[in-house]
């Protein structure tokens, strides 16, 4: 590569030319050698550059540069632009044929750049380029009040803002300060600018020039924007852009649901109270702002039975060709149609664009392969996974480059509304890119919201039903409760040993022995056999619930996802959301524990069923006459324990930040708990429930539990290990068993069941806390107040 100190000779002709080129050779330290105009070329005494100027121009962006190297260019030409611009500091612009001539070749460019318009922005000492005035008025205010001196890159009068690649060990030493912007939103700027041009590696060749506004937007829109992070708010605002100052603005109104009106009211008073400030007139002009920044989504009309959508082939249709329900509100006042449902789209391909375009994010989706610490014993990162790595031996092109995208989905409702009397949920659809490391892509600002589905009613097929396992398919082990109206799930001993003691102790269990074995991996061939016996399937909601044949199982529908021409090869299709079988099963315990009415497991239902099971007779039914009792069970608290225990629970004292306050969910009065939410079970369940289980519980009670919370905590740890995983496994079989010599069969639920195959799960996935479905739909307070719309609600922090 040519350093810069090898270009010693440079042959340049016209006496204009010679003149500039000049001053720029001597501030580069390069001999300048100087013919009439249309003299004879003159040798160099170095190739690395040659450049020719025609006559008469003035601009050494103008100059043809050949060099060896790319970089020595790029430099140079900066280099060069800058001096061409000395005549921005003469202090006889009156008099001075250069500021003359430069001042016309300005306005040149500018009259090309403003494609026929009558004003620009005049860039004079007075106006900054704040106003738009007629041409001959600015050449006017140019020779009067002189041009604003650090106006050195004409971006807003044609000139390409010039970008330099530079590698990580230079930010440091060339990072412009922060003194020099009002605030950060010109680097979101650049970040939109750049979305053509994704990350390159630091050895590959430089790229151009990045253009000067991105390829989905018009010019005029982007300069806009560009004028407006560059502008402060008021003269001498040093804390807001006009253009930062909006888009907080905007901020808080979604955060604290403000009205439309309510916006517009405050934007007058402000206008009012600072008739200075650059202050948008109404929320219109200020949401014009959103297609600049790139914060767009497409909103499609839905059946309101979520039959079809009004999109390509339907998009024309007023009602359902399923349902017949209209697409539209009915009004009688002759008002703008109203549809009634609307699903909103967030397009996914820009977003992951995005991702590429800061230099420390791109390293970061390359952390995966790149720097990520191998040990085949420990797992902190899905792509310590066996379905990670099986993958990458499949698809070996697509493992190649460490920029290709491994995303995560999830999906799950919230309540917008505060109000049980009012149902409603929204079902945000979450994208997560797991190329990320373990400490960034489960943070809020890598979530991308792929879908907003809205309410009132779930979008989802029930699947509730015998075969509710995924794992166990076909296999799955249930039995109807006739009395308690439900499917259980027990038969845990299937999966000890063969020769485990427990499967032949008939009297401890169900009064049967079991040799049966587990239920062995369903291939994906054979579960395309299984979907290829689905009819059929209508979607929508129908008022009568479809009756499933024996060969459909528990298939509702295809999955869109086997389109995909890897799915089928890919072991784990599915994630068992560990949070919620956490929730699940806190709640069955903590409600049987205090005897909960309507919600413990124990009740006069399942000691029927018990009889009718013919064992655990020692809680059968006791009847006297007419009176009928249920003997107290050693699983529940009685009066005296219930007290103590909501006493002790209202004043455990957390660490800040490590779980909410948990005694606002106890009544001690009442001796009632209630209110809690996942995080706070989960809590429950690793932390709190085996000191419980230890100090009011039975000793093999106590232990179980005891055991439970520990197997969940392992579990969810930061780290797995490989082999811990294997014993997990043979722990939790035995937990679940020891769980059933307790707890009556109303107790297990699927969800207490599908506890037995989280160890696989996580040795094929991945730890828990990367794919766990709960943490990631957390709603924020953003979500949570745009699903909510203008209301009077108003976010709160705890201190």
């Amino acid at each position: 590569m040519g350093k810069i100190e090898d270009i010693d000779h440079v042959l340049c002709t016209g006496e204009v030319a010679n003149a500039v080129w000049r001053r720029a050779a001597q501030a580069l330290g390069v001999q300048c050698m100087e013919v009439a105009a249309g003299g004879q070329e003159l040798a160099t005494s170095s190739d690395v550059l040659r450049g020719c100027c025609k006559e008469g121009e003035l601009g050494i962006r103008k100059v043809k540069i050949e060099c060896d190297s790319a970089l020595v260019v790029q430099w140079l030409r900066n280099k060069a632009c800058m001096m061409d611009k000395c005549w921005m500091n003469d202090p006889d612009r009156l008099v001075s044929p250069a500021y003359a001539e430069g001042v016309k070749y300005f306005l040149t460019q500018a009259r090309n750049h403003a494609s026929g318009r009558a004003r620009i922005r005049c860039p004079c000492r007075a106006c900054l380029n704040n106003l738009w005035l007629p041409i001959p008025e600015v050449e006017t205010h140019l020779f009067i009040k002189g041009i604003n001196p650090n106006y050195t890159q004409w971006i807003f009068h044609g000139e390409e803002e010039t970008t330099l690649y530079v590698s990580d060990d230079d930010l440091d030493d060339d990072i412009i300060q922060e003194d020099d912007y009002i605030d950060d939103m010109q680097h979101m700027l650049d970040d939109i600018r750049a979305g053509t041009f994704v990350d390159v590696p630091q050895d590959s060749t430089p790229l151009p020039n990045r253009p000067s506004i991105p390829v989905d937007g018009p010019a005029p829109s982007f300069d806009q924007l560009l004028e407006d992070a560059r502008r402060p708010l008021y003269d001498g605002c040093t804390e807001f852009s006009k253009l930062s100052f909006v888009v907080k603005l905007l901020h808080i109104k979604s955060i604290g649901g403000w009205s439309i009106k309510s916006f517009d009211m405050l934007l007058d008073l402000l206008r009012s109270a600072f008739p200075n400030a650059l202050l948008p007139q109404s929320y219109e002009e200020s949401r014009s702002l959103e297609r600049g920044l790139g914060f767009k989504y497409n909103k499609i009309h839905a059946c309101p039975n979520d039959c079809i959508l009004y999109w390509k082939e339907n998009a024309a249709l007023n009602e359902c060709p399923v349902c017949k329900a209209s697409r539209w509100i009915p009004n009688t006042d002759g008002s703008r149609a109203v549809p009634q449902k609307v699903l909103r789209h967030f397009p996914l391909k820009p977003r992951l664009q995005r991702l590429f375009m800061s230099a420390k994010i791109a390293g970061d989706m390359r952390w995966h392969k790149e720097q990520q610490t191998k040990e085949d014993t420990c797992m902190r990162h899905p792509a310590d996974s066996e379905c990670w790595k099986k993958f990458d031996e499949d698809h070996g092109w697509f493992a190649s480059d460490p920029r290709n995208v491994r995303l995560g989905l999830a999906s799950d409702g919230f309540t917008p509304f505060n109000n049980l009397a009012k149902p409603h949920s929204i079902w945000p659809v979450i994208l997560v890119p797991y190329n990320l490391p373990p400490w960034s892509c489960m943070k809020d600002q890598f979530f991308m919201t792929s879908l907003i589905i809205p309410g009132p009613r779930s979008p989802g097929n029930e699947i509730d039903g015998k075969l509710a396992c995924p794992s166990c398919n076909a296999d799955t082990d249930s039995n109807w409760l006739k009395y308690g109206r439900k499917h259980c799930y027990m038969g845990h001993r299937r999966f000890l040993p063969p020769d485990h003691i427990w499967r032949m102790r008939k009297g401890l269990f169900n009064g049967r022995e079991d040799h049966r074995m587990p239920p062995r991996d369903v291939g994906a061939e054979e579960i395309q056999n299984q979907l290829q016996m689905i009819g059929d399937v209508q979607f929508g909601k129908s008022h009568t619930k479809k009756k499933r044949t024996a060969e459909e199982l528990n298939w509702t529908k295809c999955s869109i996802f086997f389109v995909l021409p890897y799915w089928s090869t890919v072991r784990l299709r599915h994630n068992l959301d560990v949070m919620h079988i956490e929730k699940n099963i806190a709640d069955n315990i903590l409600f049987t524990l205090m005897n909960s009415p309507g919600k413990s497991k124990d009740n006069i239902n399942s000691r029927r069923d018990l009889e009718l099971l013919g064992y655990r007779k020692e809680l059968h039914l006791r009847r006297d006459g007419d009176r009928v009792t249920m003997p107290h069970a050693a699983y529940t608290f009685n009066v005296e324990q219930r007290k103590k225990f909501c006493e002790w629970l209202s004043d455990i004292k957390f660490p800040d930040g490590f779980a909410s306050n948990i005694s606002n969910c106890v009544s001690r009065c009442e001796c009632k708990i209630s209110g809690l939410k996942s995080h706070d079970c989960h809590v429950f369940l690793q932390r709190l429930l085996p000191i419980a289980a230890g100090g009011y519980l039975r000793s093999d009670i106590g232990l179980a539990l005891t055991e439970l919370g520990t197997f969940f905590k392992e579990l969810c740890a930061r780290t797995l290990d490989v082999n811990r995983l294997a014993q997990l496994q043979i722990d939790v079989v035995t937990i679940l068993c020891k769980l059933e010599m307790i707890f009556p069969p109303s107790f297990f639920d699927v969800m207490v069941h599908l506890a037995v195959h989280l160890p696989r799960e996580a040795r094929l996935g991945g730890p828990i806390q990367e794919h766990r479905t709960s943490h990631t739909l957390d709603v924020s307070a953003d979500l949570y107040a745009l699903a909510c719309g203008p209301d009077r609600w108003v976010a709160t922090y705890a201190a």
